[in-house]
């Protein structure tokens, strides 16, 4: 019984370790491409009001939900991905490729 106990714990501790270390490279790999994203985007439009925004839908445990993604087209204001028109599309995916690059 107390090997099983003890072979248990240790395999806990190994497993928080793991799931600790992964936080960790997550959330530097994440907060390194939500900041670029974002000068890219406004590099990419030409306009300093321009936002590109990545948000994780459960900040705990990050790499478990999805991943948000928006953007703030020059001019206008704040609206979902998908009532953009094709060419903010674009430009929004190009942002995101180069960013994660």
């Amino acid at each position: 019984f107390e090997t099983s106990t003890h072979a248990t714990k240790k395999c806990s501790q190994e497993f928080e370790q793991v799931k600790s270390k992964r936080f960790h490279l997550f959330s530097k790999c994440f907060e390194h491409v939500s900041v670029v994203i974002d000068q890219i985007y406004k590099k990419l439009c030409r306009n300093a009001s321009a936002q590109a925004i990545l948000t994780a839908e459960n900040p705990n445990e990050p790499y478990l939900d999805g991943i948000n993604y928006n953007c703030v087209a020059p001019g206008k204001r704040f609206m979902a991905m998908d009532n953009l028109s094709g060419g903010e599309k674009v430009i929004a995916a190009l942002a995101l490729v180069f960013a994660i690059h």
